[in-house]
């Protein structure tokens, strides 16, 4: 049941999650656009440039919105991963017992579900182990005949 208490709460820290969250990614913003930029092969300030240009859609001169339309990218999708965070954290908190008894079986379920994934992840990297040494002995295999054979044309 929604409270004025509980509406005031939420509110409160998700402006609060949101305002923090855009100043983070705001400050992350040149370091995102270095990583980017690094992938294309760019480094220094030539990487931190081209990256954020390129989430920005490109350089103005070509229709894009440059570098500070990357930065202003990089800084609201924290912003709104930060609006969305902060309230589903500060909603859970404000829970009535019975909803925290609901999230706490939710969780004790989920976490019994993870564990069963990464028991089957486990064991089919285990088994793709396996499988690429059995591979890797049938092509060295193969290469040592073709050898054999290329040097028997060669003699």
């Amino acid at each position: 049941m929604w409270s004025f208490k509980k509406i005031l709460l939420v509110t409160t820290a998700t402006v609060g999650g949101t305002t923090l969250a855009v100043i983070t990614g705001g400050a992350a913003a040149p370091f995102v656009g270095s990583l980017i930029g690094g992938a294309m092969g760019l480094s220094g300030a030539a990487a931190t440039s081209a990256g954020l240009a390129a989430i920005g859609g490109g350089a103005l001169a070509t229709g894009g919105a440059g570098m500070a339309g990357g930065a202003a990218l990089v800084t609201t999708a924290a912003g709104v991963i930060g609006a969305a965070g902060t309230a589903v954290a500060t909603n859970a908190l404000a829970a009535d017992p019975k909803d925290l008894e609901k999230l706490q079986t939710i969780s004790s379920d989920l976490k019994n579900e993870i564990s069963k994934l990464k028991a089957t992840l486990n064991d089919t990297t285990t088994k793709t182990a396996q499988a690429r040494a059995q591979l890797e002995l049938e092509l060295a295999r193969k290469e040592a005949r073709l050898k054999n054979i290329e040097n028997s044309l060669m003699a």
